[in-house]
């Protein structure tokens, strides 16, 4: 049977940290948008202290085209990175604050507006600092959640 690569073992305790920092802030108390800019903050935090190592991790996305094993680790990671919003989605549907939408393509949609933001800065394509970025985030994020917003009579 195949070893999966070394650098599986870097990969997976990257992805779990930055996961497990989620998590437990999706769990604290305080509205789901307090939340939601709490998770941007925390990223870019991790961005900033890992900024030097963002290469290594683009290059895992090209190495994920050809080794099933990475691909697989971005698949659960992702599945992970995905569920924390939805369930935050779904806490807003219960409040009432947004209309029905359907949680996992919303949280879809968010984790690929965090992505793909992320991807211009890293390649330069915005060329702005990581202060800016921040705020860049949190904005998109705010844009898109009051987009959803319920109705008020």
């Amino acid at each position: 049977m195949r070893q999966p690569p070394q650098c599986l073992l870097a990969l997976e305790l990257f992805i779990n940290r930055e996961l497990h920092g989620l998590h437990e802030l999706v769990e604290r108390e305080g509205s789901v948008e307090e939340r939601l800019m709490l998770m941007a903050e925390y990223m870019i935090t991790e961005l900033e202290q890992y900024a030097n190592l963002m290469p290594i991790a683009y290059e895992f996305y090209a190495l994920s085209t050809r080794e099933s094993d990475i691909r697989k680790s971005f698949n659960v990671f992702f599945q992970r990175f995905i569920k924390i919003f939805e369930k935050l989605i779904i806490q807003r549907i219960n409040q009432g604050e947004i209309e029905h939408v359907d949680p996992n393509e919303t949280a879809v949609a968010i984790v690929g507006l965090l992505e793909g933001l992320t991807l211009l800065w890293i390649v330069g394509a915005l060329n702005i600092d990581i202060g800016k970025l921040g705020s860049l985030l949190q904005t998109s994020l705010s844009q898109y959640f009051h987009g959803l917003q319920a109705e008020v009579d």
